[in-house]
């Protein structure tokens, strides 16, 4: 299987210093890195705030128009919701619902929340704190779950998501604060993927796979 002809790269974890106070790096300079690195889309993830259509499409136009990216990168944006699991904070990407969020939601009452509004969630980094982040993350009804990401212990991940939930749609993430954590893991995505709704409908039906750069594609069993 050649990846750059059967999938497209995808950063699906992205913070930007508009919207996330812990991140560092510009909307535009993420794009441009991320378009170097070889990656044909990414999406933004702010903390709790979803990125307005039209000031993500402003945002595309003059990256390309200052040649940050090509014509046809794909930038889609999602969010990562602050939710509780066991007592303790818990983080889950959020795609393809626009609505409102409650911060602070109970976990399952979260994926059940998104799943009734058409949308899918993706548990970020539940194995950090070695593996105590989202505990028992295999048993919440969410679509995915984070397998290699810079902000957990990875080895842990690969451990639990084969022997508990093998039919979780698995990512790979950056994570990205800071310029330097573009381009190391990321998620590819199927080659018709082009849209939003085709985004979810690729999370939707597992058709996404991890993948660390510079290494050979992770097929799930």
């Amino acid at each position: 299987m050649n990846p750059e002809k059967e999938w497209k790269r995808i950063s699906p974890h992205n913070h930007t210093a508009a919207y996330s106070g812990c991140s560092e790096i510009s909307p535009l300079n993420l794009i441009a890195g991320s378009a170097q690195a070889g990656l044909h889309g990414l999406i933004v993830t702010e903390h709790n705030h979803l990125w307005d259509s039209e000031e993500l499409s402003q945002l595309k136009q003059r990256a390309v128009r200052e040649k940050l990216c090509p014509p046809d990168f794909l930038l889609f944006a999602g969010r990562e919701v602050t939710a509780t699991a066991g007592g303790k904070t818990a983080h889950a990407l959020v795609f393809g619902y626009n609505g409102n969020i409650p911060v602070g939601m109970d976990l399952t009452a979260l994926c059940n929340y998104v799943h009734d509004r058409n949308g899918v969630i993706v548990l970020a980094h539940p194995c950090r704190n070695s593996g105590r982040q989202i505990e028992r993350f295999w048993e919440y009804p969410a679509d995915g779950a984070e397998f290699y990401s810079q902000n957990q212990q990875n080895p842990v991940m690969k451990q639990l998501t084969a022997r508990y939930r093998p039919n979780f749609a698995l990512f790979g993430s950056d994570d990205v604060h800071k310029e330097e954590h573009i381009g190391h893991f990321i998620t590819l995505f199927p080659y018709w993927v082009r849209t939003e709704e085709d985004l979810v409908e690729a999370i939707r039906l597992r058709s996404v796979r991890p993948h660390e750069i510079g290494k050979k594609i992770y097929h799930i069993q």
